[in-house]
This record gives structure tokens, C-alpha cells and sequence, in this order.
């Protein structure tokens, strides 16, 4: 537990969720940045390896970026919402023990 009776820290919790959040943004400059050096590799090579660049961008290896994003994405969201669910119920618990304390 820590010093300030949570056994979860909100706070802690919630800048977690928030860096896990900011992490994932740089994966659309990677899928570009993926893309574009695809293209110009295709612009220069070959056929054969035109071709092969070509079956690259098609194969799931750029729509897994996207889904690995939204996979974080909706982790992150749904622990949100737990973590504020958390908060709060621990904020009803207190508030009932404060009035039956009052009694």
C-alpha cells in the first residue's frame, strides 16, 4: 500500500496511461516514414525487387503498426476507465464512512 492509503496511486496510474498514449503517437511517423522509404526504393529498383517492395507494402507488415496502435490505444482507455471507476468508488466508500461516522 502506499503512504497515501491507495493500494493503486491514481496519479501514478494515470501517467502511465498517459505515456503509454504518447508512446503509441509515434508509430503513424513510423508507418509513414515506412512507406516512404518503400516507395523510394521501388522508385530506383529493379523489377524483381520493385516487386518484392510492392508485396511488402501489401503484406500485413504496415497494417500491423496501426493495429498494434489501436490495440495500446483501447488498453489504455479501458484502464482509464477502471482506474476512474477505482477512484471513484474508493470516493463513495468514504463518503459513506464519513456519514456513518456522523451517526
Amino acid at each position: 500500500m502506499s503512504g497515501n492509503g491507495w493500494r493503486i496511486d491514481p496519479a501514478a496510474a494515470g501517467s502511465a496511461i498517459a505515456d503509454a498514449k504518447m508512446g503509441i503517437s509515434g508509430l503513424d511517423d513510423v508507418a509513414t516514414a515506412a512507406q516512404a522509404a518503400i516507395d523510394a526504393a521501388s522508385a530506383i529498383a529493379g523489377p524483381k525487387t520493385a516487386a518484392a517492395l510492392a508485396r511488402l507494402a501489401r503484406n500485413p507488415f504496415l497494417s500491423q503498426i496501426q493495429k498494434v496502435r489501436s490495440g495500446v490505444e483501447q488498453a489504455a482507455d479501458q484502464t482509464k476507465l477502471a482506474l476512474d471507476a477505482y477512484v471513484q468508488g474508493d470516493e463513495e466508500m468514504a463518503s459513506h464512512s464519513a456519514e456513518g461516522i456522523g451517526r
